[in-house]
Order: structure tokens, then sequence, then C-alpha cells
């Protein structure tokens, strides 16, 4: 997959452009793509080191509208939108969180109005404990990226139930991401 010319890809909760992240190889290689991380601080990265890409500050969910961000002060990479997992992650290394109200679209939304007619070759999702709420707000009938990888550690069987359910195989699994390729119906 790496080796496709002018690929594009969907990544949800980057965090930062070069630590970490799974779409920086593709964007080095010539793709271009959505970048979408609620957290400030983070995305300004994105708007400097990542011209070519679509970087959008806001949160993905199960409904548009607004919903509250828990940014976890020290390491923006444990901020999730689930209380429960920005808690545990803040307690476990001595951080406190701040609360932000950020705006929200579903997965289906984010890909009407952004995707102009594109194909999504690669989508990361990496949201610290709302990962199926971002998955359940697309329209799989609709949109369907050919490769995923997704944060399973908090959701996990809910997470690989919900895609093998919409036609995506595991085919690699550490406990921690998982990646799905969409499954060749013939």
């Amino acid at each position: 997959m790496i080796s496709k010319k002018n690929g594009f890809y969907v990544d949800i909760g980057v965090n930062d452009p070069s630590v970490n992240n799974n779409t920086k190889r593709f964007y080095e290689k010539g793709w271009s793509g959505i970048n979408i991380e609620p957290g400030v601080d983070s995305i300004k990265k994105f708007w400097i080191d990542r011209p070519r890409d679509i970087n959008l500050n806001i949160g993905v969910g199960p409904v548009k509208g607004t919903l509250t961000f828990y940014q976890v002060i020290g390491d923006s990479s444990l901020s999730s939108f689930n209380i429960n997992v920005a808690k545990k992650m803040a307690s476990r290394f001595g951080l406190t969180i701040e609360e932000i109200t950020i705006d929200v679209l579903k997965l289906t939304d984010v890909f009407e109005q952004f995707m102009k007619g594109k194909i999504v070759d690669f989508m990361s999702v990496d949201a610290e404990g709302f990962d199926l709420e971002i998955l359940q707000s697309n329209n799989w009938n609709k949109y369907r990226p050919t490769q995923i990888i997704v944060e399973i550690a908090n959701q996990y069987y809910e997470i690989i139930d919900f895609m093998n359910h919409n036609n995506y195989r595991l085919i690699f699994n550490n406990y921690h991401n998982g990646i799905s390729p969409l499954r060749n119906i013939a």
C-alpha cells in the first residue's frame, strides 16, 4: 500500500505529525488526507507540518454538535472524549485534566464535507476509548476505507465485533491496535 502514489488517508486522533503517527510515512511518499485532532496545540503542528492535508480541529462522534473533551495536561496523547479513560490515564501518570467543549461531526459528515469524491485508502482511529463511537458514526454502506487501523485496547471485543459485522477482518492484533482490511466480496 505504501508504494501507491497519491493515496488518501483519514487520521482521527492524530496528536503529533511525526511522533507515533500512523500517516507520516504516507505523507512523505506524496499522499494527502484529512487529519482530525480536538487538541488545539496538537493540531497547530499539523497546520505547519502538513500543508497538503486538510487539518481539522474538531472531534468525531455519534452526533453532530459539541462534546466535552478531557485534555490531559502534560501528555496530550492521553486525552479523550471518554472521561473514564482520561481519568485513568491522568491518574496513572499523576497528571491533571482540563475540560474543553469541542465541535464534533459524525464520521459520515467528515467524509461528505471533505473527501470530494476521493476513496479512503487508509484510515487510522486512535481516540483513547472513544474509538467505537467514532466507527459507529459512519455510514458503512457508503464509505468503506480500504484499510483501517484502530486502537482496540479500551473496547476490544466491541470493536472487533463491529468491524467483522461491517465486513472487515482482523489481520494484525497486538491488543492495543488492530489492522483490518476490507474483505473482498465475490
